[in-house]
């Protein structure tokens, strides 16, 4: 691997402290690893030491080199802790032929170091819902340095596309790369006949608007008696407040289930099979669950933001614009007052898919 690598720098990243943090980037480094030889480096920085290994996992072609560090009490020392681990491994297996950087604020600033200093050019893959512009994204000096001086951008959607462009005067104009939808998901099978439940998947955050659909689903259930609502994911803030309203109202357990991180492939059978997704995010950069939920050919009922307009079209399912709208939408669906037809639907974001976008823009770069 010795100087015929990409390195790869990541600000979020699966890890043990948060285990489901950047899953999409992980994606997406297993895809370019395909045909690449790939180096991941990962710090994380915590506030008091744990038992948490370090570790240097080869994987095929990618090395993942992760370490636990106690934060330092400036970012600026965090920059110089990343840049010198990184000319630690140089020293071991060469200079890379260029970086990628997933999520371009922080980790970005060792990269720009590393491009400054050592010559080395860099591309940002962007996933970040900060740049975008209903935000108001208040940008740091060098961040904007950052942004500029990558040789490349990519994003993971039109809108944050868009939206980039209007923040930073990019040499090359970003292209669209969306996240990956794993291979399984794609095969899993289509039911035809959907069972009485809908299903929400997200962190439980406050953007993802969940406390919201347990009101919504609750408000329904006197017109669907027979439906079930299934809700998985982290214990973000949100999560509490669902268990909350559905105790409260005698339903947890009965017909609100609130679960935790389940495998993948179980969230895919579960969503083949339900009445349909809901995602009510006042903003979201893409959507994966909603991605996956249409790849399983699982209808959606989604907030009527930009990032689910570019995904939910009328014969796949809707978009609602208020609280009422969408305890009827779920009636609705549940009475099955809605045409829906995935036939034409024929997005596909897989691993080789993704690889070969990745590698056309290595191509268009001059990086390969």
């Amino acid at each position: 691997m010795k100087g015929d690598y990409i390195l790869m720098l990541a600000s979020w990243f699966p890890n043990y402290v948060e285990p489901t943090s950047g899953n999409f980037v992980k994606s997406h480094i297993e895809s370019i690893g395909i045909n690449n030889k790939v180096i991941v480096i990962y710090i994380k920085f915590i506030d008091r030491k744990q038992n948490f290994k370090n570790s240097e996992v080869l994987d095929g072609n990618i090395l993942y080199i992760t370490k636990y560090l106690i934060k330092p009490n400036s970012d600026i020392t965090k920059f110089l802790i990343y840049y010198n681990y990184c000319l630690q491994v140089f020293k071991q297996y060469g200079k890379p032929k260029f970086i990628q950087v997933h999520v371009g604020w922080p980790v970005g600033v060792v990269a720009w170091l590393l491009k400054g200093l050592k010559k080395i050019p860099y591309i940002i893959t962007e996933h970040s819902s900060r740049y975008l512009k209903l935000n108001k994204p208040r940008l740091r000096f060098l961040e904007k340095q950052v942004f500029i001086k990558a040789s490349g951008i990519s994003s993971v959607s039109q809108h944050l596309e868009t939206d980039l462009k209007q923040l930073f005067s990019f040499t090359n104009d970003p292209v669209i790369i969306p996240n990956l939808i794993d291979d399984f998901i794609y095969n899993i099978p289509k039911s035809i006949e959907k069972e009485k439940y809908f299903i929400h998947v997200s962190n439980f955050a406050e953007v993802k608007q969940s406390v919201k659909i347990v009101s919504a689903f609750i408000d329904s259930l006197p017109k669907i008696p027979n439906y079930k609502l299934y809700m998985y994911g982290e214990n973000g803030p949100a999560k509490d407040d669902c268990i909350k309203v559905a105790r409260e109202h005698g339903l947890l357990n009965r017909n609100i289930f609130i679960e935790g991180i389940i495998p993948k492939q179980e969230v895919a059978e579960k969503m083949s099979k339900a009445t349909a997704l809901i995602s009510y995010s006042l903003y979201e950069t893409q959507g994966m669950t909603v991605f996956e939920a249409l790849a399983t050919h699982c209808p959606v009922i989604c907030n009527d933001i930009i990032s689910f307009q570019e995904l939910v079209k009328p014969e796949l399912g809707v978009l609602v614009n208020s609280d009422k709208e969408l305890c009827e939408a779920i009636v609705n669906f549940a009475q099955n007052k809605y045409t829906i037809n995935f036939a034409n639907y024929s997005a596909k974001y897989d691993s080789n898919t993704i690889n070969k976008m990745f590698n056309n823009l290595y191509k268009e770069l001059n990086l390969a």
